[in-house]
């Protein structure tokens, strides 16, 4: 594969996240992020009411972080399928061989 083949995939348009995608992974970042708040909620017994702005702060920025690690893996995951789909497709594919007899060099 070479570096132009490279370019023509990472150039590609569908590596844009659209904004359904952006509120999908925010939304499976937050998630993930604000579990541990309610774990440190319930468990430990650390009252939201007076945390509520640790806990807001923290959970976007991780929700945030892990959104925009969510949509770097994708693209990574993406570009890495193309690469190999290409490699795949350029090898020259061999000649199905026939197993068994050859009737033009078999006698009867």
């Amino acid at each position: 594969m070479s570096q132009d083949d490279f370019e023509v995939i990472s150039s590609n348009s569908q590596l844009d996240a659209s904004p359904v995608k952006r509120i999908w992974t925010a939304g499976v970042g937050i998630f993930t992020a604000a579990l541990p708040a309610y774990l440190f909620a319930t468990v430990l017994d650390l009252s939201v009411k007076d945390y509520l702005p640790i806990y807001l702060s923290v959970t976007i920025l991780s929700g945030i972080a892990l959104s925009f690690a969510y949509q770097s893996f994708f693209v990574g995951s993406y570009i890495k399928f193309q690469k190999a789909h290409l490699q795949n497709n350029s090898r020259a594919k061999p000649a199905k061989r026939r197993l068994g007899r050859n009737p033009r060099t078999s006698s009867s």
